[in-house]
């Protein structure tokens, strides 16, 4: 079976697109037009931290989009496994990922130490929005 995955044919333009539609929504979503200060106050940080950290801002933000890409990359495989064809099945895809592994898997990241519930909240529903958007771009673009 682990070789069948391993030979599934994937569209890599797909998971290109699929990396740059996560960052985009992360820049919206923790932007400073939106809810980017309300992160930054559950985070404790200040206009100065963001400011410090501008000098390796794009390494971070590089990182960040080979981490996307990696992790759509295996969402691409289980979309292709479990035949996920449409927006309905992408959804289910989307929300059993994102509990099982996103939600349950970070859930440390907030007990210990403790932080912010909103955080958390907040957090996973970016998670939840960007994995249920590239589950349905990788079902519908085979």
């Amino acid at each position: 079976m682990l070789t069948t995955l391993t030979q599934v044919h994937l569209n890599y333009w797909a998971i290109l697109v699929g990396g740059v539609i996560t960052m985009a929504l992360g820049m919206i979503w923790y932007g400073p037009a939106t809810f980017g200060k309300l992160w930054m106050q559950w985070n404790g940080l200040t206009d100065a931290d963001m400011t410090a950290s501008k000098d390796n801002v794009g390494m971070l933000y590089f990182i960040q989009f080979i981490a996307s890409l990696v992790m759509i990359y295996v969402l691409a495989h289980f979309v292709k496994f479990f035949g996920v064809t449409d927006l309905s099945g992408a959804w289910m895809l989307g929300f059993w990922i994102w509990l099982g592994f996103l939600v349950a898997g970070s859930a440390g990241i907030y007990i210990f130490p403790p932080k912010r519930w909103e955080l958390f909240l907040f957090d996973a529903s970016y998670k939840l929005v960007s994995i249920v958007l590239v589950a349905w771009l990788l079902a519908v673009w085979h």
